[in-house]
C-alpha cells in the first residue's frame, strides 16, 4: 500500500573552497532553499567511502547563505572547525523537483514503513542545462522487506542499480563536464 504521489520542490546550494576542501575530505556542506522560503543548513562529515556518517541539519533564519555558515547553528559550528567559512562559496545550485510516496508494508498494515522519493535534479552552468535522476529508498520503521531486499527488487523489476556516489558528487561531476563543454564553444 502507498500513498498518493505529492509533488514538491527545492533548492540545494551546495558550498566548498575555491579547491574543494570539503569534497576532498568526504565533507558537504549544503543550504536548502523550500519553496515556503526555510532554509535547512546541513554539514555532512562522510565516512571514508561509504555513505554512513555524520549528518548534522538545523532550519536557519538567515537568507543569505554565507551569513548562515557565521550563524549559532551546529551544522555552522562544526563546519567552522574544518574550514574558514569566509572561504566558502556555492559551487553548485541544483533546482529539485521530488515526488514522494509513503509505503506500508503487508496488506493489513498501515503503519508507514518506507519512503519513495524520486528527484529530478537540474544544474545550470555557463549558459549550459543537464539533469539527472535519482531515486531514494528511505526506511521509516522498522520491519520486513530489507532495503537491499528493495534494491534487488527495483534491480531486477526496473533496471535501476543502487550508486554510493553522493548526489553533490554527481553534479560535481557533470558540473566539470558542463565547464569542458562551454570551453569547446
Amino acid at each position: 500500500r502507498a500513498s498518493p504521489p505529492a509533488r514538491s520542490f527545492h533548492r540545494d546550494i551546495y558550498l566548498d573552497t575555491s579547491d574543494q576542501t570539503l569534497l576532498n575530505k568526504g565533507v558537504y556542506c549544503r543550504v536548502r532553499v523550500q519553496t515556503d522560503d526555510r532554509r535547512l543548513l546541513t554539514l555532512f562529515i562522510g565516512g571514508g567511502t561509504s555513505l554512513r556518517g555524520e549528518r548534522y541539519e538545523e532550519e536557519v533564519p538567515e537568507l543569505d547563505p554565507r551569513q548562515a555558515l557565521e550563524g549559532n547553528s551546529e551544522p555552522a559550528r562544526r563546519l567552522r572547525g574544518l574550514v574558514d567559512p569566509l572561504s566558502l562559496k556555492p559551487n553548485i545550485e541544483l533546482e529539485v523537483e521530488r515526488w514522494s510516496r509513503i509505503a506500508s508494508a503487508g496488506f493489513f498494515s498501515r503503519e508507514p514503513r518506507f519512503a519513495f522519493l524520486y528527484d529530478l535534479c537540474t544544474i545550470r552552468h555557463g549558459g549550459l542545462t543537464r539533469s539527472f535522476e535519482e531515486l531514494q529508498v528511505r526506511r521509516l520503521a522498522a520491519g520486513a522487506p530489507h532495503l537491499d531486499e528493495i534494491a534487488h527488487a527495483l534491480e531486477q523489476t526496473h533496471g535501476l542499480r543502487p550508486l554510493v556516489v553522493p548526489r553533490h558528487q554527481r553534479a560535481a561531476q557533470l558540473v566539470v563536464s558542463m565547464s569542458a563543454e562551454v570551453a569547446e564553444r
